[in-house]
């Protein structure tokens, strides 16, 4: 079953909820002194990520960020007690130190603002000591796994799941930038190909960081990221050559098909969309297929190149070079799917 985006965010709405009560509750029972610090931990660590694999990474990220910074000022408490003025020494290399991991394009950046944060709370605490130290870090690690536990076991929400719906979804933006693009429709509710171009770009963007949480998560179906880079590739390359045949025709005075049998460069089209909706159909509904694409086949006159320059004659061998690679990388997307279907993945 297919959980649309906006039900899919009620129920992570909900699963938070769930986990705040979870860890107030445990708090009480526990009698931790500031209870605040579990809930906190498990907003901070869920509010903004929806996926088991962000979840899992927000979690280690925090974690190892509250361990780091713990120890520090646990460290400072133990050999310069009530020395307020080495705190500060301590709060001003730490916010250097760690200001400069988190700005950085590190997987570890997001530990640099924990890190930082945990040991100034620490040691900017009324009653600075290492029991206070263990008991924050004690508490946080809590509800770090608390947060995992629930996002992990009730109503999972899955990167692999979104990711396979986004290719799904890019595909169907494929045809439809075909259309507008190479054979000149307009379609209902796309203001200009621009802006779908724009839409496509930040959709295979978001797929890598889709396959990267889809790589953590552990438990459920099995993810291949080497499939996914090939599935990927396929795509950037199909998105490439549409747009390459665009500027090819537009170097032409007319429209291109006049120097081409019309008959066969509409079955040319025809069996491209038609691809595009067998692919949607195999990501979305787990259909199976063994369509292959026919080789291209204009029915180009020669006759047609002693009539032109040189200038269209370029563009004409572009467009037709275009198309064949377009075809091409249509087939390896249907092999690469046929392949998945064939090994269970």
């Amino acid at each position: 079953m297919i959980i649309l985006p906006e039900q899919e965010r009620l129920i992570h709405g909900l699963k938070t909820g769930i986990a705040c009560i979870i860890g107030y509750s445990f708090s009480l029972i526990a009698n931790f002194q500031a209870t605040q610090w579990l809930v906190v931990s498990i907003m901070v660590v869920m509010c903004a990520q929806m996926h088991v694999g962000s979840v899992l990474q927000k979690t280690y990220m925090r974690f190892i960020g509250t361990l780091v910074g713990s120890i520090i000022a646990a460290a400072t408490l133990y050999f310069f007690p009530h020395e307020k003025h080495i705190y500060l020494i301590i709060i001003t290399v730490c916010g250097i130190v760690f200001s400069y991991i988190a700005t950085s394009e590190s997987k570890f950046s997001e530990t640099g603002t924990l890190g930082a944060v945990s040991a100034t709370i620490i040691l900017l605490s009324q009653q600075a000591s290492i029991t206070i130290a263990q008991q924050r870090f004690t508490e946080i690690s809590l509800g770090l796994l608390i947060a995992t536990l629930v996002s992990q076991f009730i109503f999972p929400s899955h990167a692999r799941n979104q990711l396979i719906h986004l290719q799904a979804k890019a595909i169907m933006q494929f045809s439809q930038f075909y259309q507008m693009t190479i054979m000149k429709r307009k379609l209902p509710g796309i203001e200009s190909y621009q802006a779908l171009d724009e839409d496509i770009v930040k959709s295979l963007s978001t797929q890598r960081t889709l396959a990267k949480e889809s790589k953590r998560e552990l438990l459920g179906m099995k993810f291949s990221i080497v499939f996914f880079y090939k599935i990927l590739r396929c795509e950037k390359e199909i998105f490439r050559i549409i747009n390459f045949m665009r500027y090819a025709a537009e170097q032409l005075d007319q429209e291109i098909h006049h120097f081409f049998d019309e008959e066969k460069f509409k079955q040319f089209h025809d069996q491209v969309l038609y691809t595009f909706d067998i692919v949607h159909g195999v990501l979305e509904l787990n259909h199976k297929t063994e369509y292959c694409l026919p080789p291209v086949d204009f029915g180009i006159s020669p006759n047609i190149f002693l009539t032109i320059d040189d200038q269209h004659r370029l563009a004409i061998d572009a467009y037709f070079f275009a198309a064949k690679i377009l075809n091409q990388q249509l087939n390896e997307l249907l092999k690469l799917l046929k392949n998945r279907n064939t090994d269970g993945k």
